[in-house]
């Protein structure tokens, strides 16, 4: 790549021409809930702006090259693995419209594109399989709502408020789960914006049913529910102490971050970033 761009850059400087504009940036980045490896997607852009017209309507930005990659870290060699290329030809996409690492369980990814578009990435293929979650959400009623990949399986939790235009419930927000089969069901309903009151571990979901004014643990194998601990409630955030992410608006590296006396700490990590081609 390097090459090519030197080779670029000698032709448009002895014939006086506009160089191309390079942008390359990591756009999402997640580590798997194991610590071992982290999935992320990086942007590789090579394009002459766009321009104003001064009569008419301008130019619009022409791409070299157009790149997006998701690729998997490994936490302790550094080693890096491309899994998904997409060639994203003349179009300009935006970071926050690009696809993003949403939830890592195993060798699973949940990944989205566009917000409305979901996928299913495995870590060891490669492969990107469509998950029309928003369509099936949609045929409920329901919006897409906030994800969590319960296991490798590809078991999801979605807590989610009714389509606009659908009939108020009793709540605004309300957790929904969707198992590995396509089969749907209805949890129960959450305080909206309850963060705090709701989590997942080892199969279960713990939550506070404003119904029955009392915590609950729901055990998705047996499908029964039992009274809980509010104490007891499991929280990533608290449980966390390494991280593994990229900018708010992209960055030239993804971060690691470690927590250390409670305050995390975040270092770049130092990619070859010719190796994402």
């Amino acid at each position: 790549m390097k090459i090519y761009l030197l080779a670029i850059t000698a032709i448009f400087a002895l014939t006086g021409c506009e160089l191309p504009k390079e942008d390359n940036r990591f756009t999402s980045a997640r580590l798997a809930p194991d610590g071992k490896r982290g999935v992320f997607v990086f942007k590789r852009e090579l394009y002459y702006p766009a321009k104003m017209g001064l009569l008419g309507s301008g130019q619009e930005a022409r791409y070299l090259v157009n790149l997006s990659i998701i690729g998997v870290y490994d936490m302790a060699s550094g080693k890096v693995r491309v899994l998904h290329r997409r060639d994203n030809g003349n179009v300009y996409i935006h970071e926050n419209a690009d696809f993003h690492v949403r939830e890592i369980q195993g060798s699973k990814a949940l990944m989205t594109d566009d917000d409305r578009k979901h996928y299913w990435l495995d870590l060891e293929s490669g492969e990107l399989t469509a998950l029309p979650l928003a369509e099936e959400l949609a045929a409920r009623g329901r919006e897409p709502g906030v994800l969590y990949l319960v296991d490798e399986k590809g078991t999801l939790i979605s807590v989610n408020k009714p389509l606009p235009g659908q009939p108020k419930t009793s709540s605004t927000e309300e957790i929904w789960l969707r198992r590995a089969s396509g089969e749907y069901e209805r949890i129960s309903e959450v305080r909206p914006m309850a963060d705090g009151y709701y989590g997942f571990k080892e199969d279960e979901v713990h939550f506070y049913s404003a119904a029955e004014r009392a915590y609950l643990i729901y055990n998705l194998d047996s499908r029964t529910f039992r009274k809980g601990n509010p104490r007891e409630i499991p929280r990533r955030s608290y449980d966390q102490v390494i991280d593994f992410r990229a900018g708010e608006h992209g960055s030239p590296q993804p971060l690691i971050g470690r927590k250390i006396d409670g305050k995390w700490d975040y270092q770049e990590v130092k990619i070859n970033t010719e190796e994402l081609r």
